[in-house]
């Protein structure tokens, strides 16, 4: 009975260890995963590629950082 106990044991040992990794790894990669993201998320088109409006009336120019728009607030600045 004893010998059976240990060899329970040692399973159940197995398993939770083997449960820690996977769960370990899959935190891992979460990590990496919303580490790699931009801060603002993904990057949206200009909303006027034609340069009608121009970069200072687009509702959006504050907290745009294409690189036209940037370009526009370091001649402004």
């Amino acid at each position: 009975m004893n010998a059976e106990q240990n060899k329970q044991s040692s399973r159940r040992h197995l398993a939770m260890n083997t449960a820690r990794w996977v769960l370990a790894a899959g935190l891992a990669l979460l990590s990496v995963r919303l580490l790699g993201r931009t801060s603002a998320g993904r990057e949206r088109a200009c909303i006027d590629p034609r340069g009608l409006t121009g970069c200072r009336e687009c509702r959006e120019w504050t907290n745009c950082r294409l690189p036209r728009a940037l370009s526009v607030k370091q001649v402004l600045h």
